[in-house]
């Protein structure tokens, strides 16, 4: 399997995060994969044999062209085939600039694009058809630079109350982060519904939860890692840990999630103009 990166220009950074290519070959029985909430809402493009989906006992196809919104709990998947993917992560209110809805309708969804904006789904697929990456990287850019040129960016404040999340490492509350931004709690809780697709609490949670995925190391104590990332104490995030993976943490890492791994910034990242 090849998982590599690459950081968009400053123009687009406000929404996209990150660009992402996996390409593997067909195994002769793919492993189901745990994706875990992150923060990120996705598009991703298609090229090779589909992906499936676990919904309830059965799994289904996923579209060619899908946009992954807000996960508040984990998402099994599976290849059926051979693996070529190219993925848009975008930034926590990166999907609402790019296709102009509500990001509160796409959360726990995985919808084709095509039914968002089939404009866009059109022109995605055919800049990720162009022969050669360079090629390939420049044009995908150049279809997320008019999309957000057509969009508009978040609430005046919602990043500086993202940031405040991030650097607390989750610890903020609702009351201290609308005072830092001047507004209500209401307008707070409208406005990260809208357009970061859940509620502050909600993304505060996944931000200490991705810090357990980044800095837990085998042997390290349970107790140590959840004072560190902000939780009262081993208890609660296990607790939290559940909730969003389905398994306690222990459990969790006892297993191998190579997509997971990629997906929690252990990827090779390079700059859109290298």
């Amino acid at each position: 399997m090849h998982y590599s990166e690459f950081i968009p220009p400053p123009s687009l950074q406000r929404v996209v995060r990150c660009i992402w290519e996996l390409r593997a070959s067909a195994e002769t029985q793919a492993p189901v994969e745990r994706v875990l909430p992150d923060g990120c809402g996705e598009i991703i493009i298609n090229l090779a044999d589909p992906f499936t989906e676990r919904v309830g006992v059965a799994f289904m196809r996923q579209p060619r062209v899908l946009v992954v919104g807000q996960l508040r709990r984990f998402l099994d998947i599976a290849a059926t085939g051979c693996v070529d993917l190219i993925g848009i992560r975008c930034e926590p209110t990166g999907l609402r600039s790019l296709l102009g809805v509500s990001a509160a309708e796409l959360t726990d969804q995985r919808v084709d694009l095509a039914v968002v904006s089939r404009g866009l789904q059109r022109r995605l697929l055919a800049a990720a058809r162009v022969a050669g990456l360079h090629a390939r990287r420049q044009a995908l850019l150049r279809v997320l630079c008019a999309a957000v040129n057509d969009g508009r960016g978040p609430h005046s404040w919602l990043p500086t109350a993202l940031c405040e999340i991030e650097r607390s490492q989750g610890r903020a509350g609702v009351r201290q982060l609308a005072r830092s931004v001047h507004c209500s709690d209401r307008q707070l809780e409208r406005v990260f519904r809208d357009e970061v697709g859940m509620t502050p609490k909600v993304y505060a949670r996944i931000v200490r939860f991705q810090s357990v995925l980044r800095r837990h190391v085998v042997g390290r104590s349970w107790a140590e890692l959840a004072v560190e990332c902000g939780y009262s104490d081993q208890a609660h995030l296990i607790r939290d840990f559940r909730s969003f993976a389905g398994v306690a943490p222990a459990a969790y890492f006892r297993g191998d999630h190579v997509l997971s791994d990629h997906f929690t910034g252990q990827g090779s990242a390079t700059r859109a103009d290298s």
